[in-house]
């Protein structure tokens, strides 16, 4: 079974009990125990954005006993398989689309206020552009783009973002590859 799962910089566990090496199995001694005692990680890569503690995310593959939760598993043996890479950016772009997506919905609800339109572009140009000039006037449209939040209910579909997310995740390696 295949999962993702976030590491330090450095390739530690969040506690520090494991020092990563890509590919390399390692082995949970003791009983299994979620949240206590196990390799930690998640079935999807949504799921796995509850989880972030470091700053380096990765598909790992897991074997032996495993116990599942509805958002992550403990298991007994892990590997770390492949880097995701440009996790930050890939998150941002991820964000962005889920943003588009529930535009139309708040469009209804509030037409005349531009202030979400406005956040989504100021970040699509830091996308292209990631600059400090470009990240200011993220931060300036995201601040104005949260009051008008505020006013809207989130509406954007799970399984949509789920499915999205995975298409991103899969587009990113295919191209670090090349």
């Amino acid at each position: 079974m295949k999962g993702y799962r976030w590491v330090t910089s450095d390739l530690k566990s969040q506690q520090g009990q494991v020092q990563w090496r890509i590919g390399e199995w390692y082995t949970q001694k003791g009983e299994l125990k979620l949240c206590e005692n196990g390799l930690h990680a998640s079935k999807e890569p949504l799921d796995s954005l509850k989880y972030i503690f470091g700053e380096r995310w990765f598909i790992c593959e897991v074997k032996g006993k495993i116990l599942h939760d509805s958002d992550k598993f403990a298991a007994e043996k892990m590997r770390l398989i492949q880097e995701i890479p440009n996790a930050k950016m890939l998150i941002v772009r991820f964000a962005v689309d889920c943003a588009k997506r529930c535009l139309p919905n708040f469009k209804k609800q509030f037409p005349e206020d531009k202030r979400p339109r406005q956040a989504i572009e100021a970040v699509e140009a830091w996308l292209v552009e990631p600059t400090n000039e470009n990240l200011e006037k993220v931060k300036t449209a995201a601040r104005s783009a949260a009051e008008s939040a505020a006013e809207s209910a989130w509406s954007a579909e799970l399984k949509w973002q789920s499915n999205h997310f995975k298409k991103l995740i899969k587009d990113a390696l295919k191209n670090a590859e090349a």
